[in-house]
């Protein structure tokens, strides 16, 4: 994870489904309805990277909870810069 931004304005949790018999997967957009969800700037940079991964696996077990599927959950700032 590089060129983290200041704040995680909104992250996206998802799953594959199979397409191959025509399920789709779920998905869901979790977006700050203030300023932000996570202020990057409030965490010590050497404790960045370890919080964001550890806030990442703990969305990713909960959104399992209800999903049958594995979850996969990205950060807005990752998926823009698959753009």
């Amino acid at each position: 994870m590089t060129n983290l931004p200041d704040q995680i304005t909104e992250l996206y949790a998802s799953t594959k489904g199979d397409p191959s018999v025509g399920i789709s997967g779920e998905s869901a957009l979790i977006k700050a309805d203030g300023d932000f969800l996570i202020d990057i700037k409030a965490i010590p940079v050497d404790d960045r990277v370890p919080t964001l991964e550890e806030f990442r696996a703990k969305l990713e077990e909960a959104f399992a909870v209800v999903w049958e599927d594995p979850v996969v959950v990205r950060f807005g700032f990752e998926l823009a810069a698959k753009d």
